[in-house]
């Protein structure tokens, strides 16, 4: 592997990696003063981007047993965030849906998130700000090839 390679992936990986924990660091603070589990904003964050769903589809996302999926929705429940229903083609499904509170919830975290980012555009110079949005619009387009996301 040639060294620009190298310098490359190993500046790739630290970065990702300090992406992944600043972004993760506040949204697991939210989550404990809220009294939930990084579970459960995982759950709620996929009921918003899918819509009603059921256990079954969250269970598949959180990688979990369907009994697991549903013991955490019930505390989602019992927090107000989410409701339950019968599906009425099937009864034998539930459907999971969002509320007003669990929306809030939502937006919440998602400022809580944005703080470190806002605080990362405000150390660097508008030189700076260009040349990473420059790069990150390279890297959007390389990542939505197809023989990536075949992987």
């Amino acid at each position: 592997m040639d060294e620009t390679k190298e310098v490359f992936l190993a500046t790739f990986q630290k970065s990702i990696g300090q992406i992944m924990h600043l972004s993760m660091r506040g949204m697991r603070e939210h989550a404990r003063r809220e009294g939930l589990s990084i579970p459960q904003i995982f759950a709620l964050r996929h009921v918003y981007y899918k819509g009603t769903c059921n256990i079954s589809e969250i269970s598949e996302r959180l990688g979990v047993t369907n009994p697991a999926s549903s013991q955490l929705i019930d505390r989602l429940v019992e927090h107000g965030l989410v409701s339950r229903s019968e599906n009425q083609q099937d009864r034998r499904y539930k459907q999971i849906i969002l509320t007003e509170k669990g929306l809030q919830m939502l937006r919440a975290s998602a400022q809580v998130s944005q703080h470190w980012r806002e605080a990362l555009a405000d150390c660097l110079t508008p030189d700076e700000m260009e040349k990473i949005t420059e790069a990150l619009i390279i890297l959007l387009e390389k990542l939505s090839q197809p023989e990536l996301m075949e992987n």
